[in-house]
């Protein structure tokens, strides 16, 4: 029976485990299908912030189920997202995401590979990092080998191309311009060559190669003709004729201008407008006025016809005055300026304005008018100058973005180092856990091992005296046995004696009888003689009986008597025996004690060891951050939606350090640290790092919440009394004393743990690089915030407005003085 009930528990168990199972991969099955539909959802909405929170919240549910393709793939969607939004840095550092954990997984992803170094080729591009750009393409080439006739590839060579020629070497871009030449030629696409030829001419047009350009316009040209298709020959004679000018060719220039408009007499392929006025400009560079100013007022007309835009008006009628100008036709050239002006005026088009100005100063210098054409030249002057800067700007902040474009892929690329770094150092961590808890279990082992024993010894000193115990009840058997013996030998002896006595009775009843009778022993002699003898004979067999009864009571008396001294010494054998043992399970009991005083200083040992190490891990990480290390072995990098960043800055600190011996000053500032450290323990802040005499920390991290910017602020206006109160006793002390400037933004971070040799919880984002802008735009004993922080704590301190800062990819942003806090009515 209990065979058959053990038999169905088994069985229940089975059952139960594989109902486990199966709801599991189901679970996660539907997970796996979240993620997809997650990502079909993001691909349908508008909103931005909606489409990011979709697309974490389905990267975050790949990585719970550690489904390494899906990981890629979220990260890929989120890549191109923030590519799309401007967010170049994030998408770069998201492509690279990718690409690493494609690394990490070592599966056959090369085509996720391939698309994120296309990706980060497209970013760098964006960014006019060409060289960069190149390099990322030529990486995808490698991996699709020579099997460029897929559109894929065909595409990445036009790509690689285009950049071999911004980076100044057109000769190599020509090595893959010629390749896809021979591929769209070979596979008779047409189309697809018109396309490229266009593509290579507007390329060498930038470039200012023309007459390589004209040569591939020539090629156009031929194509064209074959296809007897009216629009496409006037557009590229319109193009010819333009390089031609350009190049100086003005009769060939005239020439192909003139053959598009016989071509347009039908139908306008080409914009008339355009048409005229390079007809124009030709007739002008030939110095044939008259006919220039013909066809531009042609121009003109038409394009109040079509109501086309007046910024184009606006170019035509300047041309006019120009060319009025240099016919000296002032009267004309200046009506002609003057309009033109109105015109680029209302449009706000400085850079025609620029030229206007300059036209216009030499129109009035030739009508004597030199206070207006001085204004003008001045004006003039001044647009160009602001041209200069607005350009040289442009440049620096192009400048700017490709540093921080770069530094972004090298902090990242250092970032994926260190992660894998601390992953071996964790794994390390873990090893020498492992390490501890074997030896941890081998100590409970040992002490498993002695308790056995122990409770082993206790048990056999059970057994003995249980022994001794049954012997010495046997020994009190014996003795009762011996006692009961002695009592029955003693009252057969009574019985002896009493019988002896009725016999001797019966003899003198004998002898009285035989007295009486003595008168009848004579007639009776015989009988009498017969009665002795038969008396006799009784008599003697009595004695007889009576002599064996006595030597069998003896020799029952003589061996009991041995019993009873054998069980004498068996009893004396059993206490000795019992104290030797008492004896020898004394000293194992104390042999025992010692051990287990042993066992529990080792375990007291390990465990205080373990504290130790459970301090010195919550002193260099948070407590949250350690937690995840113990508990995953790992600590994966988040990012943070609102986190509020504090930089902390002494001013005059170098003055104030001259007049201190450097143990002095190091004490003063431990002392000052620590008592930041203890503001920010009472206030809800990490703390970061310090830098010599900063001091970072922030709110939000590693536990998000939605109160850090109250927290910073509280926390500032704690550091700025603690650093005031300071100064006030030093000064009173006559010695000087620095003061401390402050600095608050809150934004978005990405926080994790880094570090080669030991762990560092560190931020990064550019809320980092805006905060330390607030700290060094602000002043001696003010704590200056940006307006995100503001938007928190308006309602809490009233702060003063003092104007914007520009920041980098930010361009201005507000900035507000804490004042004190606001009063409660």
């Amino acid at each position: 029976m209990k065979t058959i009930i053990k038999y169905i528990l088994l069985f229940t168990f089975c059952l139960l485990v594989r109902v486990t199972t199966a709801q599991e991969l189901e679970f996660g099955g539907s997970e796996s299908t979240a993620v997809f539909e997650l990502l079909d959802l993001s691909r349908k909405l508008e909103d931005s912030d909606s489409v990011r929170s979709v697309l974490k919240n389905a990267y975050n549910i790949a990585n719970s189920i550690n489904d390494s393709w899906a990981i890629q793939r979220t990260l890929a969607e989120l890549s191109y997202f923030e590519k799309e939004e401007g967010n170049l840095p994030t998408a770069l550092r998201y492509a690279l995401q990718v690409i690493r954990e494609g690394n990490r997984d070592k599966q056959d992803n090369q085509m996720m590979h391939y698309e994120m170094l296309i990706q980060m080729g497209d970013i760098y591009e964006l960014e006019n990092l060409h060289e960069q750009a190149k390099t990322y393409y030529q990486q995808s080439v490698q991996i699709i080998g020579d099997n460029f006739e897929l559109a894929e590839g065909t595409s990445l060579y036009e790509k690689i191309a285009k950049n071999y020629f911004l980076t100044g070497q057109p000769d190599s871009a020509m090595v893959y311009f010629g390749e896809l030449e021979n591929l769209y030629q070979k596979n008779k696409k047409t189309k697809k060559r018109l396309q490229l030829y266009q593509q290579i001419v507007s390329l060498y047009k930038n470039a200012d190669l023309l007459n390589e350009a004209l040569a591939y316009n020539e090629k156009i040209k031929k194509i064209v003709e074959k296809d007897n298709d009216p629009a496409l020959r006037a557009t590229i004679d319109n193009n010819i004729g333009y390089i031609h000018s350009a190049l100086g060719n003005h009769e060939q220039a005239l020439a192909y201008f003139k053959k598009t408009r016989d071509l347009c007499k039908k139908e306008a392929h080409v914009d008339q407008a355009a048409l005229l006025t390079n007809i124009g400009i030709t007739y002008h560079n030939l110095k044939r006025s008259n006919n220039a100013i013909d066809y531009l007022s042609q121009a003109k007309k038409v394009l109040r016809k079509t109501g086309d835009p007046n910024q184009e008006m606006a170019n035509l009628v300047y041309s006019l005055a120009v060319i009025y100008l240099n016919g000296n036709d002032i009267y004309n050239a200046k009506l002609s300026i003057d309009e033109a002006q109105e015109m680029a005026k209302k449009d706000n088009n400085q850079e025609l304005l620029a030229d206007i100005y300059s036209t216009a100063g030499n129109i009035d210098e030739k009508l004597y008018e030199y206070e207006s054409a001085l204004d003008y030249y001045q004006r003039h002057l001044t647009l160009r100058d602001s041209f200069l800067l607005e350009d040289r700007k442009r440049q620096q902040d192009l400048l700017q973005q490709q540093f921080l474009l770069n530094r972004s892929e090298k902090e990242m690329r250092l970032l994926m180092v260190q992660q894998d770094i601390q992953k071996l150092m964790i794994s390390q961590l873990n090893l020498e856990k492992d390490k501890i808890s074997l030896e941890s279990e081998k100590l409970q082992l040992e002490n498993k091992t002695k308790e056995s024993e122990l409770i082993q010894l206790q048990q056999e000193r059970a057994i003995q005296e249980g022994e001794i115990r049954n012997k010495a009840l046997e020994a009190e058997r014996t003795e009762q046995t011996l006692r009961l013996t002695a009592q029955r030998l003693e009252t057969e002896q009574k019985e002896r004696a009493l019988s002896e006595l009725r016999q001797k009775e019966e003899l003198e009843r004998l002898k009285q009888q035989n007295l009486s009778r003595e008168n009848d022993v004579l007639k009776k002699d015989k009988d009498l003689l017969t009665k002795d003898k038969i008396l006799l004979t009784q008599q003697q067999e009595f004695d007889r009986l009576n002599l064996e009864k006595r030597q069998g009571e003896l020799e029952t008396i003589y061996v009991l008597s041995g019993i009873g001294l054998l069980i004498l010494l068996m009893i004396l054998a059993g206490l000795f025996y019992f104290r030797s043992a008492n004896l020898r399970l004394a000293q194992q009991n104390e042999q025992i004690e010692n051990q287990k005083i042993e066992i529990e200083e080792s375990h007291q040992q390990v465990e205080e060891e373990r504290q130790k190490a459970e301090e010195i891990l919550l002193n260099i990480l948070p407590a949250e951050i350690a937690r995840e290390l113990k508990e995953t072995g790992i600590a994966t990098p988040r990012n943070y939606e609102m986190v509020s960043v504090l930089f902390s800055d002494f001013s005059e600190f170098t003055s104030a350090a001259e007049e201190m011996e450097p143990d002095e000053l190091i004490e003063e500032l431990n002392i000052c640290f620590m008592k930041f450290d203890e503001i920010m323990e009472q206030n809800n802040m990490e703390k970061i790092k310090t830098i010599g005499d900063s001091y970072m920390c922030a709110g939000g991290v590693p536990v998000a919440n939605k109160t850090n910017p109250i927290d910073a602020v509280n926390a500032a206006v704690a550091m700025q009394d603690y650093i005031t109160e300071r100064r006030n006793d030093r000064e009173k002390a006559g010695r000087k004393y620095w003061g401390m400037r402050v600095g608050i933004h809150t934004g978005e971070v990405i926080a994790g743990v880094v570090g080669k040799k030991k762990f560092a919880y560190d931020i990064w984002g550019d809320t980092v690089n805006l905060a330390s802008r607030m700290e060094s735009s602000g002043e001696d004993g003010r704590i200056n915030i940006s307006d995100a922080t503001h938007k928190h704590v308006k309602d809490l301190y009233h702060c003063q407005y003092r104007g914007g800062v520009v920041a980098k990819n930010k361009g201005s942003v507000d900035m507000y003085f804490v004042e004190g806090k606001l009063k409660l009515v």
